[in-house]
């Protein structure tokens, strides 16, 4: 008897795969070492402008969303969830280690004791901070989503509606600190809205998803152009503002973000290439965003500053779209590689040394058995 494995609908994988494009393409300027910002107002300068904040954001965003969208499906075990950082905790070792080699062998003089921590304790150091406060959300996620089904529908939706005003409404604001960014509390934001979302709203029409996502970004193109105008002598404040209404978890941000969900949700599609490829676009971040290798890339190899003062407009943004492609595309043929050595070792038994210690440990605690 054969067992035929169903292949994941392509649409939501088809959505990581931009989503970590608009990242690459986020990165290519943000960690850039021309300092954009300090160039004088022109339209070259507000078309390189855009990706400066909101692709990288909206990429985040959307690739935090599709992983909770299949999160809150069902209340996980601390089992489940343990083996789930057990796993992700191994490509971050290859990938630390593996780029702390190329490091220690090229640039020896600059490797220091952080270095050689961060290479050993990746997940605990913070050293991509997605990966950390992922682990970390999986860890709480069996507490954090039977809090959320034990309140029932009115205060999940008070407390949804709470967040979105502190850290969608408030967050509008220039300068706001309420501790919601790139870490957990962030997380913990989206698992609220996606899991208020799944469990009791109607599905989003096609129609107010498109709508929503024109208007947003209509209304970040606008602030692109009109707050360089208002603060040209100043660059503090142009990045202040434009932040302000561009940030990871801010309302255009997320309403982008969710229109996109919805809309490639809907595509009904199954493509083993795209599926195969979606799976290592998290190893492009891996290894793009490593400090070393950002560093290389973006203030190195690829600095802005001589091919921006001497081409035209149009060639400078096709020169960003190029780089931000052929790095992105290079990255992920990298961790295919990766994917086939774990494929013919570690990946032979996924987690079965794991399971094999949980068990120990649980005839030892009886807490921890399932």
């Amino acid at each position: 008897m054969f067992i035929v494995r169903k292949e994941r609908e392509s649409g939501i994988e088809l959505l990581r795969i931009v989503a970590m494009f608009f990242i690459v393409l986020h990165h290519s300027v943000y960690h850039n070492a021309f300092v954009l910002l300090s160039q004088p107002l022109s339209v070259r300068r507000i078309l390189l402008q855009l990706p400066l904040y909101t692709p990288g954001k909206v990429g985040v965003a959307l690739f935090f969303l599709i992983s909770s969208w299949f999160l809150v499906d069902k209340v996980p075990t601390l089992m489940a969830s343990c083996r789930k950082v057990w796993i992700l905790e191994r490509e971050l070792l290859f990938w630390s280690i593996a780029i702390f080699t190329v490091e220690l062998v090229s640039e020896s003089g600059n490797v220091t004791a952080d270095t050689w921590l961060s290479a050993i304790f990746p997940l605990v150091r913070g050293l991509w901070w997605y990966a950390s406060s992922y682990a970390v959300l999986l860890l709480l996620l069996p507490f954090i989503l039977q809090g959320l089904r034990g309140i029932g529908r009115k205060h999940h939706a008070q407390c949804a509606m709470m967040m979105t005003f502190l850290w969608g409404v408030l967050n509008l604001i220039p300068g706001a600190a309420l501790d919601v960014g790139l870490n957990i509390t962030g997380f913990m934001y989206i698992i609220v809205l996606v899991s208020y979302h799944k469990w009791y709203m109607e599905p989003v029409n096609t129609r107010t998803a498109w709508l929503a996502m024109a208007l947003s970004v209509i209304v970040i193109i606008v602030w692109n152009v009109v707050i360089p105008m208002v603060f040209q002598d100043n660059i503090g404040l142009t990045a202040e503002f434009l932040f302000a209404l561009e940030r990871e978890w801010g309302l255009p941000t997320l309403a982008v973000s969710f229109s996109l969900f919805i809309l490639f949700q809907r595509m009904h599609f199954r493509s083993r290439i795209v599926n195969k490829i979606a799976s290592s676009t998290f190893g492009v971040y891996l290894i793009t965003d490593h400090p070393y290798v950002r560093d290389l890339l973006w203030k190195r190899w690829f600095d802005l500053t001589d091919y921006y003062n001497s081409h035209s407009c149009i060639a400078i943004c096709l020169h960003v779209l190029v780089i931000a492609a052929v790095i992105f595309i290079v990255a992920l043929l990298v961790d295919l590689v990766r994917a086939l050595l774990f494929m013919m070792t570690v990946d032979r038994h996924k987690g079965e040394l794991f399971d094999r210690m949980w068990v120990n440990l649980g005839n030892r605690w009886s807490f921890l058995s399932s």
